[in-house]
């Protein structure tokens, strides 16, 4: 539907509202604020822990896309609570100190947010799709009361083919949704010791990915190329308190 057709569809339901009796404009039974919101994902947003915003993005490469497909981008938040957010530093904070981020800190950001949503919506990978993965975590220094945190890693992710019987039952073809990402990580951050939060938290992931999925945008464009997301700490605005496109992986009540 063109931007004309669809305004013009907003101004005959107005005037279809208008035309109706007061009676009818106002909806009846209406619940409070706090009850609309107690089943919806927004009540459970991590205000004393961690909100990354995640950038994500082509980025260039030899047979440049034209149009807006070569300009898309697409913006995504992960969400860490209090104490999930402490997977992000090492144990102590002494200089030098390198430890791996825990598996589920690292499954949580790939699965849920490396995924190629650039042009449209995407599904998640699945905890057997993660085939390699490694993110350290590196106390670089301590002043006045901060710790400066450097992360690095790599994961690899990939959907091989699976095979499904055709409607006779007797042919078998593979899986059209074959994807994945290979992707290098480097980030650093700044830890307030006694406050026990971030107050900087930046990443690049950079790779490439391949494949598609049904509404992704890449039926023309599913071979290897390169993708980048950018993750940054987010404040507390209501803007920035949008859930995970993939809440419902989190599994939190």
């Amino acid at each position: 539907m063109s931007a004309k057709a669809a305004l013009e569809v907003m101004r005959k339901g107005l005037q279809q509202y208008r035309a109706l009796p007061k009676s009818r404009r106002i909806a009846q039974n209406l619940v409070s604020r706090a009850e609309a919101q107690s089943n919806r994902f927004e009540r459970l947003h991590p205000k004393d822990g961690l909100v990354l915003r995640v950038l994500s993005r082509d980025l260039p490469r030899e047979d440049q896309v034209r149009g807006w497909r070569g300009k898309a981008f697409n913006l995504d938040y992960a969400w860490f609570t209090n104490f999930e957010q402490r997977w992000w530093i090492p144990d102590n904070f002494a200089p030098g100190l390198v430890q791996n981020v825990p598996e589920l800190a690292t499954r949580r950001l790939a699965r849920l947010h490396f995924t190629d949503n650039v042009r449209g919506q995407t599904l998640p990978f699945s905890n057997d799709e993660m085939r390699a993965f490694r993110l350290t975590t590196k106390c670089l220094s301590v002043q006045d009361g901060v710790a400066e945190i450097e992360w690095q890693g790599w994961v690899l992710i990939d959907r091989r083919p699976s095979w499904a019987l055709d409607d006779d039952r007797w042919t078998a073809k593979p899986s059209a949704e074959i994807r994945g990402l290979s992707l290098n990580l480097y980030g650093r951050g700044k830890w307030d010791i006694a406050k026990g939060r971030f107050t900087k938290f930046e990443m690049i992931a950079a790779g490439k990915r391949w494949g598609i999925t049904a509404f992704n945008g890449r039926r023309d464009d599913s071979l290897m190329n390169p993708l980048g997301f950018l993750l940054t700490l987010a404040d507390d605005s209501p803007l920035n308190q949008v859930p995970p496109a993939h809440w419902r992986e989190y599994g939190w009540r």
